[in-house]
């Protein structure tokens, strides 16, 4: 069934099938042919961890989003880890924050785990914050996994924080699965949705 796509005035027919629901609106004709994003999952998270299985191989790259997040105890990091796994991630992060709002650049180096909030904890009573990566060729078994994102968040201790963060997962396995955890106590809130992106 071909996928098509409003243009303003008229319906264009993008080549590619869908087989997991409709393409994003922000399908495109590339160099590479169109491009479309397909919904996988949605999971809300909950207590100390949260796993999420299964993740279909059938796409180039995978989109996370998270939103909403809270936590029980304290103020703490948000993580993901794929597959489960603390393996050295090289994350950079250009920064803007507040009181000043000054453009700065956090680099971390090489992590084992990968923060969502990568230069503060966050509140862990404020749900306004949005997560969003993308994990190139992760159905891969032989390259390591580039790493591109944009958060947004509030800080224990400023106003506001967001980061573009760009890097690598250095894992040559496939991503099949992720595990969601804070450092400083158990999620109470937030929806985790995933996209699979050809």
């Amino acid at each position: 069934m071909p996928i098509k796509r409003y243009n303003g005035s008229a319906w264009d027919v993008i080549s590619g099938a869908s087989t997991a629901g409709a393409p994003g609106a922000n399908g495109t004709n590339g160099a590479d042919g169109a491009t479309y994003e397909n919904l996988l999952s949605t999971t809300t998270l909950s207590g100390a961890s949260t796993t999420i299985n299964s993740i279909s191989q059938a796409y180039k790259h995978l989109k996370v989003t998270i939103t909403g997040i809270t936590n029980d105890t304290a103020n703490g990091y948000n993580i993901v880890k794929p597959n489960g796994s603390s393996t050295v991630a090289n994350i950079g992060h250009i920064i803007v924050a507040d009181p000043d709002f000054t453009i700065g650049f956090y680099d971390t180096g090489a992590i084992t785990d990968l923060r969502l909030n990568g230069r503060t904890t966050q509140d862990r009573t404020s749900a306004n914050n949005y997560y969003e990566f993308i994990f190139k060729n992760y159905s891969s078994t032989t390259l390591y996994k580039g790493i591109t994102g944009s958060t947004q968040w509030l800080p224990g201790s400023f106003a506001y924080m967001s980061e573009i963060k760009h890097g690598s997962w250095n894992i040559t396995a496939a991503i099949s699965s992720l595990v969601f955890s804070n450092t400083a106590g158990s999620h109470t809130a937030g929806t985790v949705k995933i996209y699979g992106i050809n």
